[in-house]
């Protein structure tokens, strides 16, 4: 559970692929975290944690420290083992930690975390624009270009919508 820095793409094992008894090592993105007390009167960890693909509830008994600053949106990399309970998948915590500002600058590709849409946010901006630059009317080109520059970052992040139609990453 080193921290270990791959060149490769960092996200190996998304949540649609586990199956009870898999022992794994991978990034995911917490969904929800929260400090519970088990009936042995401990602490532990509850967890949802999240993937493109979708989510799973996972465990950490035996948490030394309650305060293990972590929080919503962080990008963990967890070493588990895929157990079952109520005829779901669960994640038994055996590690967890943040990522390093390191790994964080590598190949960390937030589509792998999150619902993203399925073009690369630069290839769809790249489009648009070059739909833009072909208008014949150049009043309506300047103002459609001038939009599209003026507002790059938003349109290469944010959703198209806020529910349904391309409510994703980049939609």
């Amino acid at each position: 559970f080193k921290r270990e820095i791959r060149v490769k793409n960092m996200k190996e094992i998304f949540v649609c692929d586990l199956k009870k008894d898999m022992e794994i090592t991978d990034f995911f993105m917490i969904r929800s975290v929260t400090i519970k007390t088990g009936s042995t009167g401990k602490p532990y960890l509850d967890v949802v944690l999240t993937d493109k693909t979708g989510e799973i509830s996972a465990k950490k008994w035996e948490v030394a420290q309650p305060d293990e600053l972590l929080k919503e949106k962080d990008l963990v990399k967890v070493l588990g083992l895929v157990t079952e309970f109520n005829s779901q998948n669960q994640l038994r915590i055996q590690r967890i930690r943040k990522l390093s500002d390191e790994e964080e600058r590598l190949n960390i590709d937030k589509a792998d975390f999150i619902k993203a849409a399925p073009e690369k946010p630069e290839d769809m901006y790249n489009y648009i624009m070059n739909v833009a630059m072909n208008l014949e009317d150049e009043d309506l080109k300047k103002i459609c270009v001038r939009v599209l520059q003026d507002n790059q970052d938003k349109l290469m992040y944010y959703p198209a919508a806020s529910k349904n139609h391309h409510a994703e990453f980049a939609g």
